[in-house]
């Protein structure tokens, strides 16, 4: 299992040419990326966690972020099946990755996400919607604890945005949750009452 480093996104920003810096102020026309609340999920059942991106109108071509998980509620599946660095439970739209690279940390409780162009001073901007989805693992029945568990986004270190111009923007993130359910009890169905007969 790797470890998250700050040290290896950092580097990456630096070589793709993007220097970020953090933002503290949230506005409706900033750069935001938002976690859904109440995601449904039953115990012991898995969950897709989506990372929404909207650029408010901002040419965004790069984005560091990383998402803490509740380790004693939510289990990240850390095979990787092809050795591209990406776990299997992690998915990345191919119209995300035909132009960008995305690099990805991840321990027991944290995900980090470095998402920058393939090629720099292209002019390439990341386009609005779903930016990633995250398969987890949802704790067994009998965890008292997990019936609403918080998906946030780590403020430190904290989302960083860059323009298409190598500069920065100030952004905001919405954290989110998922809403756990236990899982459905079976009815057992009715017997039938064997009929007495009468002996002749």
């Amino acid at each position: 299992m790797k470890r998250f480093h700050v040290a290896l996104l950092a580097a990456l920003l630096l070589i793709s040419g993007y220097l970020f810096t953090s933002y503290r102020v949230a506005a409706a026309d900033t750069p935001s990326l938002q976690i859904p609340t109440n995601i449904p999920a039953i115990q012991g059942g898995s969950v897709t966690v989506p990372v929404n991106f909207t650029s408010s109108g901002k040419s965004i071509s790069s984005v560091v972020f990383a998402i803490n998980i509740s380790s004693d509620c939510l289990t990240l599946n850390t095979t990787d099946s092809n050795n591209d660095g990406v776990p299997n439970s992690v998915t990345i739209p191919s119209t995300l990755t035909s132009d960008f690279s995305v690099t990805v940390d991840y321990s027991l409780n944290r995900l980090g996400f470095a998402i920058a162009p393939k090629v720099s001073n292209t002019g390439l901007s990341i386009a609005d919607g779903q930016l990633l989805s995250v398969s987890l693992l949802i704790a067994s029945a009998g965890t008292s604890s997990c019936t609403s568990i918080p998906v946030n986004f780590a403020t430190d270190p904290p989302v960083s945005f860059g323009n298409s111009n190598g500069g920065s923007e100030v952004g905001s993130t919405t954290n989110g949750s998922v809403a756990v359910s236990p899982p459905p009890t079976n009815t057992p169905l009715p017997t039938n009452t064997p009929t007495r007969t009468n002996t002749p």
